[in-house]
């Protein structure tokens, strides 16, 4: 329900034809800190186990994903316009952290404003709009035409911002078309579905 990182980088093994098997952790809870510090390097979540040892980091693991399955076309093909999505997944990777701070990914939360504290809001209101514009970029390229998605199929730039688009439906940030557009086709892919669906089985609540 909550671990965003977790989603990039399960929808990278996913698309990659890798079905890795999940380990659920409460990261709130002691018996959870004390999995995570010990499976991790970095004590926080997700980390990928594998025979080379651990891989903590997610954007490390959806790159692996490509490497591993060249053949999926993970990112677009062309060289410069993967550098682009590839630009706007270390983007999100490595900003909006006002944004991340005060609308956090809770996929039980029903559409529902939120009133940000106003020594944050205007934070959170430029990461809204950055955020935006790339999609609208992305979205308006003309060499876009093989699909409803950033740079026409779904690839890894569609996974970085898969919780992005969560957060702006359950907070219901207000966006128009294309947007919502997007983010309607992006709700409805199959895998982020079959995510949503777990995701509402799992027993512990967090408050926001």
């Amino acid at each position: 329900c909550y671990s965003t990182w977790s989603l990039r980088a399960w929808l990278g093994l996913r698309m990659a034809g890798i079905e890795p098997r999940i380990e659920v952790v409460p990261m709130k809870t002691p018996e959870g800190r004390a999995r995570m510090k010990a499976a991790s390097p970095t004590g926080s979540l997700p980390v990928l186990i594998t025979d080379a040892g651990p891989i903590w980091d997610s954007l490390a693991i959806i790159e692996l994903a490509a490497d591993l399955a060249p053949e999926a076309d993970l990112w677009p093909r062309d060289p410069l316009v993967r550098a682009i999505a590839r630009s706007m997944a270390a983007e999100m990777h490595d900003s909006f952290r006002n944004f991340t701070w005060e609308i956090p990914m809770d996929l039980r939360r029903a559409p529902t404003p939120k009133d940000i504290a106003p020594e944050t809001r205007e934070g959170v209101e430029r990461d809204i709009a950055r955020i935006q514009m790339l999609w609208l970029d992305a979205l308006s390229r003309e060499d876009r035409t093989d699909g409803p998605y950033l740079f026409g199929r779904f690839t890894l730039a569609d996974a970085y911002y898969a919780p992005v688009v969560e957060r702006f439906h359950s907070f219901a940030i207000p966006v128009a078309d294309p947007i919502a557009e997007y983010m309607q086709v992006m709700r409805a892919h199959p895998l982020i579905e079959e995510w949503r669906n777990e995701a509402l089985k799992e027993p512990w609540v967090h408050d926001h």
